[in-house]
């Protein structure tokens, strides 16, 4: 895990890299993947509300599964209390971290993904941040049964 964390790891990496053109976000990933080197993808794509796990983006399966790397779900329980939407300063609460087992994307013959593939291991992904994530919850203090805070968008449609 503190491989991950090292921030001279990374300016290594960032060096390496320094004289590639332009490319997007996927194409790093793949080059990083490819060099050996962690990387961490959010395939909710964006700050999620409440106490569950839907609508992932199937990039980071993609990947995995194009590339033959193992996903390690994480999940990150009781961060939403210390910075709720709309709110601009961050309150102390306790926060859960739980690193599930990797999963491994499915082997292929071909240099070609299957789409059935990459939605399969989307799902698989799915399920196990949905534990990891339930788990998290329970260290940070919250119980996953019990109703999350609403954000700020839905108290403003009940008002």
């Amino acid at each position: 895990m503190l491989r991950l964390l090292d921030p001279r790891r990374a300016q290594r990496v960032t060096d390496r890299l320094a004289g590639l053109p332009a490319i997007g976000a996927a194409e790093l990933q793949m080059a990083l993947l490819e060099a050996g080197e962690p990387v961490a993808i959010f395939p909710e794509g964006t700050r999620r509300h409440g106490r569950d796990v839907v609508d992932l983006f199937d990039g980071g399966a993609y990947l995995a599964t194009r590339l033959g790397v193992p996903i390690v779900p994480v999940g990150i329980g009781g961060s939403e209390q210390i910075l709720p939407s709309g709110k601009t300063l961050p309150r102390p609460h306790r926060v859960g971290i739980v690193v599930g087992d990797p999963i491994q994307p499915p082997l292929h013959e071909t240099g070609r993904v299957r789409r059935q593939e990459v939605t399969n291991t989307t799902e698989k992904v799915r399920v196990e941040l949905q534990v990891c994530f339930d788990e998290a919850l329970a260290l940070a203090g919250l119980r996953s049964d019990a109703p999350a805070s609403p954000s700020a968008s839905e108290v403003g449609q009940h008002l």
